[in-house]
């Protein structure tokens, strides 16, 4: 890690830290520990620990604030290991920390979870029995709005998977790595999982499909993919670590890119969307690449432990960002 752009850390979580998370109106942090089972709230400057969150015994996965910032949301498990059990989503009421719903799924696997831009919904990847799809609640009442069912055989790994909303909430995206033996987790190849080459664009209102980008049948296993800030673009990352470019309404592949030749977990781009950040196996360091040309412009080392989009965020001025380590903590680094 370049301990020169390290201007703070975070190390009052008991074993590691999966998620964090800055509230959209700047007035906290929230950070999730997968091993305590605690979720605590910030002051986002100091990193001062302000209120501890818990739900039962629950380990806690991935979390994120409500768009107007007076919700918070996250996935639970009551199991360490991601194949048995049960698990859900709990929302809380940021000001007064009391819970507002709360979810538990059994024989389904819940993957990364996004609310919509105006916080009206709530929509999460799921694996039913080997067959991945995504489930859409109302955000106030927890009510369940729509639930797809997958149709392409495989496992929903734990990480490898990835929604996003479009920025104006009309459309939405899904993801995710398929493998072909629950026991190994080895990743299928194109011939036995065909759709792992393809990222669908859905109607975030009736779960329609919309579009779909297809990349080579020597590209398959796409781990990620994210809507670009300004809305015309869309991006998908393989688990190989390719990366593309695309304009949603044409199709066309606008830029390209390669991060490295080891596995990938996460694609997310920075808040002006001039770049787009891209997280890998090779001693977990951070690769930023332009957006407009697919070129990399830095590379940030260290033993990062951001295996989705939202276990890393930004401060509210876009100066820095935070990140979880392999160690258990989370330091904030200068963009530079």
């Amino acid at each position: 890690l370049l301990t020169s752009r390290v201007s703070g850390r975070i190390s009052d979580h008991e074993g590691q830290i999966s998620s964090v998370d800055f509230s959209p109106d700047g007035a906290l942090l929230a950070t999730a520990g997968s091993d305590d089972g605690t979720v605590k709230l910030r002051d986002p400057e100091s990193g001062e620990s302000l209120r501890t969150l818990t739900y039962e015994d629950n380990f806690m996965h991935i979390l994120s604030f409500s768009p107007d910032s007076k919700q918070l949301a996250a996935t639970f498990r009551d199991w360490p290991e991601p194949r048995d059990g049960s698990q859900g989503l709990i929302v809380w009421d940021v000001q007064s920390g009391e819970e507002l719903w709360t979810v538990t799924v059994e024989e389904t696997l819940l993957g990364e979870f996004a609310y919509s831009p105006d916080g009206g919904r709530l929509a999460a990847v799921k694996n039913d029995l080997g067959l991945p799809g995504f489930i859409i609640w109302d955000a106030a009442t927890g009510e369940e709005l729509l639930n797809n069912a997958g149709s392409q055989e495989g496992m929903l790994l734990p990480f490898y998977h990835n929604i996003d909303f479009s920025p104006d909430g009309q459309l939405m995206s899904t993801s995710s790595a398929l493998v072909t033996d629950f026991g190994t987790g080895d990743l299928a190849s194109s011939s036995s999982s065909p759709l792992t080459n393809e990222a669908v664009i859905y109607d975030a209102n009736t779960g329609a499909q919309v579009t779909s980008f297809t990349h080579s049948e020597e590209d398959v296993n796409i781990i990620a993919a994210a809507f670009h800030p300004d809305g015309q673009r869309f991006a998908t990352l393989t688990y190989m670590g390719n990366v593309y470019v695309w304009d949603i309404e044409t199709g066309e592949r606008l830029a390209s890119g390669k991060t490295r030749d080891d596995p990938t977990f996460f694609l997310k781009f920075t808040p002006d969307g001039q770049q787009m950040i891209v997280m890998g196996d090779d001693a977990f360091s951070l690769a930023f690449l332009d957006s407009d040309t697919g070129e990399e412009v830095q590379r940030i080392p260290g033993d990062h432990w951001a295996l989705s989009p939202q276990a890393i965020d930004f401060t509210p001025d876009g100066q820095q960002f935070l990140s979880p380590l392999t160690a258990g903590e989370a330091v904030f680094i200068d963009l530079g």
